[in-house]
């Protein structure tokens, strides 16, 4: 079960990244569409929030990095000037506006809770530090935490940005996760595959739902295939 979970939930994200033209590696984004807006208001990608900060021992060892790269979303004018709220009519802000804002919030925070880790993981590594001898300390390897979105879109009033978070504290190796969020331009909210899932298929071909559908699909694929274990002839190799 835990299986196929997980083959759904990578079969989600590469349905909701489909349509759009990703960026390059530096997280910067291809040139959006900007499907069709208000008169005079466009959502773009802005200035992303970025920090790189380093924590040290009093020797000078780095004990901690924390980095993040996320997106955030302006509004220009018909001028192309970014949007300010002093420009609002009657103190009435524009949707397009109130939807920049609940994206950029979301992104703010994620890195608020990075940033709110650091101090515990901070004195996580100053304990394991302090407890190395001086052989072990030539071979110390620095915690670090970071969040870095690779790949951003926008397309016919969609917005889809997705990365991979990388951790390690100290173990044998670090781990990795991947982020990603899909955000309606428009209504200004956040697609969830919850939300998604409750409304029903308007094509009875497509299934009641939408995991129902996604679920028929992967499991129609596997038996076309022949697999054994999922997508997978051996699944433990």
């Amino acid at each position: 079960m835990k299986k196929l979970l997980t083959l759904l939930c990578a079969f989600m994200l590469a349905l909701s990244l489909a349509a759009c033209g990703a960026g390059d590696a530096s997280g910067t984004p291809a040139e959006p569409d900007q499907g069709d807006p208000a008169p005079g208001m466009r959502i773009v990608f802005g200035d992303p929030l970025i920090k790189e900060t380093e924590y040290k021992a009093d020797d000078g060892t780095v004990l901690l990095t924390k980095t993040y790269w996320l997106p955030q979303l302006e509004v220009r004018t018909a001028d192309d000037e970014v949007y300010t709220p002093v420009d609002a009519i009657n103190n009435v802000l524009p949707q397009e506006y109130k939807a920049a804002l609940a994206f950029n919030t979301e992104m703010q925070r994620a890195a608020a809770a990075l940033d709110a880790s650091a101090q515990e993981e901070l004195e996580m590594a100053r304990g394991h530090y302090a407890g190395l001898d001086a052989e072990q300390r030539a071979c110390w390897t620095n915690y670090t935490e970071e969040l870095i979105i690779d790949s951003i879109c926008q397309h016919s009033g969609l917005a889809s940005v997705w990365g991979v978070g990388y951790s390690n504290f100290g173990g044998a190796h670090g781990w990795e996760s991947i982020r990603a969020w899909n955000f309606d331009l428009t209504a200004g909210e956040f697609l969830t595959l919850d939300a998604l899932n409750e409304q029903s298929s308007t094509d009875s071909a497509l299934g009641e739902t939408l995991s129902h559908t996604l679920a028929t699909a992967v499991l129609a694929q596997i038996d076309a295939q022949g697999l054994s274990e999922y997508y997978f002839e051996d699944y433990a190799s």
